[in-house]
């Protein structure tokens, strides 16, 4: 395995700026992400700072990691919790069937390395969590995934949709039957291999005991990445939702609004695109009422609702409701980040560009709680070349920046290459000198025939669609005549760009596995990683 390392810019300018010009942001951010000064600071306030419910948060994790047969290295850092100079870095995302695009186990990588790094700088014990948010109810979003089909295409493998609507995904029950069906279909459309097989019983065995996508998702993390010592926290779990009473009781009295929509507007007033949608009304909390997840918003200063509903509470009531049944409640993206603040000594938070863009109208919501916002650091990307898509590359002299940025233009220079023709610019200049021939003709004729201009200007659109057609007859010649080489131009546009998205928000990881096994997957995530913003080319 080969590592190259590139410094990309991507369509998000606000985590553009993060990674390569992060003065134009620290007023919105509590540190630097890549400094060990900011590390230091950081710990110090933690340190100054102890939470108070580590037996109970090592509890709870040891419970469920064990319920979800997580691996002894990952019950040893939960253990380790109980040490008041135990931090953690967390990141997560929500539970996806066989652990959803290939950015997700990004993610699970980041966090295994950035807790080494960081334990190494520090002298510290520095833990990884990934945060399952499994009270998300976007099914969509989770119940399918993408493989490079064994007839070379790409085919997405999807779960049935349950009869519920808006229910969080850990409150949706699905027979293990339907796991195991998704598991075939998905292995149906893969190449043989020798790692087949021994995938295919041990997905089998841990869809056999979950009952719900939020388990089987957990069970295959730990699976994959246990080992390595990474600890699942489900954020739907009772214990969390325990602990996060403190954080649910300020949101129902207190209005977080004005500072956040003055941070929103500053943001703009700075040249950037709002991530979240922030409204003066917003609670940035759901509750769960008869079997669905419903927004809540604020009425008034006494009073919260259903939001679209005309279902009403008075603050005292959801108080109440609170502390009897606090699993009725659910937090959002804006509370997120504060619920892992308040129940977990983080040291950093590891996100994507899109949770990095949304984290910078935060800062203030922290503060209103006697927060601070822990160290954000991004996420690794990487994209995965084969042999096969390298070769193809270096044969028709391809960078990754030509196949993710500007594809049409690199794949139709080549083609102009085998004819010794530019033929766009030849049509065109065709084109104009017809165009022009036939208006002096028609100037001319006019001073005697007025009444030709509107034949000729039809004539002359007659000429323009001919040549049009003889262009497409002529690309569609040299096509047919390069078809094999333009299918490994395609390949190589399926491969790194599929659905003209990067390959990590598209394909899933088994296709790797079923591919390069298991080992493959401990030499990526042993490879020692520079985490400073650049994405990795890994040519497998």
């Amino acid at each position: 395995m080969r590592v190259e390392e590139k410094n990309l810019r991507g369509s998000n300018l606000l985590a553009d700026h993060y990674l390569y010009q992060y003065h134009k942001l620290q007023h919105f951010f509590s540190f630097h992400p890549f400094l060990h000064s900011s590390t230091e600071a950081r710990l110090q306030w933690l340190k100054e700072r102890p939470i108070s419910h580590r037996k109970a948060l090592v509890e709870g994790l040891l419970r469920y990691n064990k319920q979800m047969g997580n691996h002894s290295q990952a019950i040893h850092n939960i253990e380790a919790l109980l040490d008041e100079e135990t931090y953690v870095v967390v990141g997560g995302q929500q539970a996806g069937i066989l652990t959803g695009p290939l950015y997700v186990i990004h993610k699970a990588i980041t966090l295994i390395q950035l807790a080494e790094q960081l334990q190494e700088q520090t002298g510290k014990k520095i833990v990884p969590i990934f945060w399952i948010a499994s009270e998300d109810h976007d099914w969509d979003e989770v119940d399918h995934t993408y493989i490079y089909h064994w007839e070379r295409e790409l085919k997405q493998v999807k779960l049935p949709r349950p009869q519920q609507r808006n229910v969080s995904i850990s409150e949706i029950e699905i027979d293990s039957a339907v796991f195991i069906q998704f598991i075939d279909e998905l292995f149906a459309g893969l190449p043989d291999s020798i790692y087949q097989q021994d995938l295919r019983c041990k997905l089998t065995e841990l869809a056999a005991a979950s009952t719900k996508l939020s388990d089987f998702f957990a069970r295959v993390i730990g699976w994959l990445f246990g080992k390595f010592g990474l600890i699942l926290l489900d954020s739907a779990d009772g214990f969390v939702r325990e602990l996060e009473k403190p954080v649910f009781s300020k949101l129902i009295t207190d209005n977080m609004n004005p500072s956040l929509l003055e941070t929103k507007h500053q943001l703009i007033s700075s040249g950037y695109h709002s991530q979240l949608e922030i409204q003066e009304n917003s609670a940035h909390f759901f509750l769960h009422i008869d079997g669905e997840r419903r927004l809540i918003v604020r009425e008034d200063e006494h009073s919260l609702r259903v939001k679209d509903g005309q279902l009403t509470f008075s603050v005292e009531e959801l108080l109440t409701m609170l502390e009897q049944e606090p699993t009725k409640f659910s937090s959002n993206v804006v509370s997120r980040p504060v619920m892992q603040e308040t129940i977990l000594p983080v040291l950093a938070f590891v996100g994507g560009p899109g949770e990095i863009a949304y984290w910078a109208q935060l800062k203030s919501i922290f503060t209103s709680f006697g927060l601070q916002m822990p160290i954000v650091t991004p996420r690794m990307g990487f994209t995965l070349i084969d042999r096969s898509i390298e070769k193809y590359m270096a044969g028709f002299q391809l960078s990754y920046s030509d196949v993710a940025g500007r594809w049409n233009e690199a794949r139709q220079a080549w083609l102009n290459e085998q004819v010794n023709l530019d033929l766009p610019l030849e049509f065109n200049q065709l084109s104009e000198d017809v165009r022009r021939v036939i208006e002096v003709f028609l100037q001319r004729m006019m001073a005697v025939a007025p009444g030709i201009k509107n034949v000729g200007d039809s004539a002359l659109e007659k000429m323009m669609s001919s040549i049009r057609f003889m262009e497409k007859r002529a690309v569609a010649a040299i096509e047919q005549r390069e078809q094999a080489s333009l299918k490994q131009w395609e390949e190589t546009r399926l491969a790194l760009m599929p659905l003209d998205k990067p390959q990590e928000r598209v394909y899933n990881v088994f296709g790797y596995l079923n591919r390069y096994g298991p080992e493959w997957l401990t030499e990526l995530i042993r490879h020692p990683y520079t985490i400073d913003g650049s994405h990795k080319l890994i040519y497998i």
